[in-house]
């Protein structure tokens, strides 16, 4: 189990945190970017396709920190090749406190995405 307030639980949240805000961005920058296609603005479209690409990069490098730190504070057994969701790691490996905090974080961003 994860200690309460552990250097990991600030990491994970502030990943999440992070997360659901590049994914806010994101959805906006995709709705603006319909709107301008619909007008044709392919300058607009061109600059949301490249501030899209940004995001996509800082989410993939965001998610692929949260799984490392999911597989490294991990028992082996759990340790597969598809990985657990983060959910389940919060309910299995956090204090009920952090669980509870962090939880409503995990959803927003499976909701966002």
């Amino acid at each position: 189990m994860v200690p309460r307030g552990n250097s990991v639980i600030r990491e994970i949240r502030t990943i999440l945190e992070t997360e659901c805000k590049l994914q806010e961005r994101y959805v906006t920058a995709m709705q603006s970017e319909l709107k301008a296609l619909t007008a044709f603005d392919s300058e607009t479209v061109t600059l949301l396709a490249a501030e899209r690409s940004g995001l996509i990069k800082q989410l993939a490098s965001l998610e692929h920190r949260r799984l490392e730190i999911i597989k490294e504070n991990s028992l082996p057994e759990e340790n597969r090749p598809q990985p657990m969701r983060l959910t389940l790691w919060l309910e299995r490996h956090c204090d009920k406190e952090d669980c509870a905090a962090l939880t409503p974080l995990a959803l927003k961003l499976r909701e966002l995405i």
